[in-house]
């Protein structure tokens, strides 16, 4: 959960003697990397007596898969990191690095350089035996298939890491990588089987104690009911959920359960109670600096006031959205916020305008492989072709 901690306003001050001042940094670096992965610097403490500066700031920087909030700052740590890595003998921090510039890449929409790291990541933990990292690398070269698209083959790489994590007796991992395979059959339309994994992987979560998965879980399960139209038990699940996060201070994910439950009400047609969990979603994501959901959330916005009619209000909150996508780099979040531009043109009789949001979504799409997103083209484009053929 170190990224999701990473979103929160939380100070943390570690005091240790000089002493051991290296054996914990090769420690740390060794066995757990991602502790360095929260701090901004290391200050040495002297006596004040003597010849030597109070506070000395020791510029170690080891490595980080965090890179800021926005697109630059993650360039900047892909071009740092990949510099580092060129002086890393050890494999298994090797392994590591290669992971978070997968993981970055990932971030930025760019999936075959992603896979190009998380493949090499993967050949160094199989070599050296570290079957903890290889299963949650395998997780992670799903990710890229089922953003591609490749449903089949993020499939058998989940089942891979399901394999190793049973084996391992990793439940953690077991939990979230059920959730994942959920995914696989829930965009196939499979809800029976989907909910099965969903189960399986709450039941875990429960077991061991892992309020974030149980949190997240629950909020998966809401939207395969959401799915099939029941929306009294989808939200149920939805509440229960946001229960867990509100317990746990999980804000990121309070502020994605808000905007699930306002996708319910806005089903119902009811767009007074949709906007104002939406509105309480934008604010804690405003707050935590969530940057990529608060984009999804004022585009989410902007199809309460689509719905009412209010085409110009939802043009304002689409451009503040494609505004915080575009310095972000996400360019999934952009096929969204593109298309519904277009279609708000396009209800405007703005038709050659909308055709020009369209072709941007199209190249975006296709560049990124987002199945989405080319399937509603694709949706689209038949519409239009019927309502010609009637004409």
């Amino acid at each position: 959960h170190r990224d999701k901690l990473a979103k929160y306003p939380i100070n943390l001050i570690c005091f240790y003697s000089k002493a051991i001042h290296e054996k914990l940094y090769h420690d740390a670096l060794n066995n757990i990397p991602d502790l360095w992965e929260f701090r901004n610097s290391i200050i040495e403490l002297s006596d004040a007596n003597k010849n030597k500066t109070p506070l000395e700031d020791i510029s170690l920087k080891p490595f980080s898969s965090l890179g800021g909030l926005n697109y630059h700052s993650k360039e900047e740590e892909i071009i740092r990191l990949s510099e580092y890595i060129e002086n890393v003998r050890n494999d298994e921090l090797k392994s590591n690095i290669l992971g978070q510039l997968g993981r970055l890449e990932f971030d930025l929409g760019r999936y075959n350089t992603a896979l190009k790291y998380l493949e090499k990541s993967l050949k160094i933990q199989e070599e050296i035996g570290d079957k903890a990292g290889e299963g949650a690398t395998l997780n992670n070269i799903s990710q890229i298939y089922k953003a591609q698209g490749d449903y089949d083959t993020a499939l058998k790489y989940l089942e891979k890491s399901l394999k190793i994590q049973e084996e391992i007796g990793n439940k953690a991992g077991e939990g979230t990588t059920l959730n994942n395979i959920s995914q696989i059959y829930k965009v196939r339309g499979d809800y029976d089987t989907a909910l099965k994994y969903l189960e399986k992987s709450l039941t875990i979560q429960e077991e061991i104690g892992d309020k974030a998965g149980e949190g997240t879980t629950l909020n998966n399960i809401s939207q395969i009911y959401r799915a099939q139209g029941d929306y009294d038990t989808a939200l149920k699940y939805l509440e229960k959920s946001l229960t867990i996060q509100e317990e746990i201070g999980d804000k990121a994910g309070e502020g994605t359960t808000l905007n699930n439950i306002a996708t319910i009400y806005k089903a119902r047609g009811d767009y007074d109670t949709a906007l104002k969990y939406l509105e309480k979603s934008l604010k804690i994501q405003e707050e935590i600096g969530d940057k990529a959901s608060e984009g999804t959330t004022l585009n989410n916005i902007s199809q309460i006031y689509d719905a009412q009619g209010d085409y110009d209000t939802a043009l304002k909150y689409l451009e503040k959205s494609l505004k915080i996508q575009e310095e972000i780099g996400d360019k999934a979040g952009l096929c969204a916020t593109y298309f519904n531009i277009a279609h708000i043109y396009f209800k405007n009789n703005q038709k050659k305008k909308a055709s020009q949001y369209w072709i941007k979504t199209y190249k975006i799409a296709d560049e990124i492989k987002n199945a989405q997103a080319l399937k509603a083209l694709e949706n689209l484009a038949k519409t239009f072709k019927i309502q010609n053929n009637r004409k």
